[in-house]
């Protein structure tokens, strides 16, 4: 392990948990704490597009595939699609 921090009984959240940092931040989690509740959050669809016309995102979960832990469809930009996550309030940020 990389650190000394017990996340074993912590619920841990992860955003943009379907792309490739985001799925192998959750297999470790669920591997090396196994008494952790691990969720991945991720809009996994997109109609947003780059300028050569390709999609950003395919919206594929292959990357999940084993993956034993919580998976929430949403986007985090979005509020409504946030209180999927029990947030009561909308997030602040701390930035201007």
């Amino acid at each position: 392990m990389y650190n000394n921090i017990d996340f074993n009984n912590k619920t841990i959240l992860i955003t943009g948990g379907a792309g490739f940092i985001g799925s192998n931040l959750a297999f470790y989690f669920q591997e090396n704490f196994p008494y952790s509740k691990v969720i991945v959050f991720d809009c996994f669809r997109s109609d947003e597009i780059f300028p050569n016309d390709n999609l950003k995102s395919f919206g594929h979960y292959k990357n999940l595939i084993g993956f034993r832990g919580d998976i929430i469809c949403g986007n985090i930009n979005n509020q409504t699609e946030l209180a999927l996550l029990g947030c009561p309030h909308p997030l602040k940020s701390d930035t201007a």
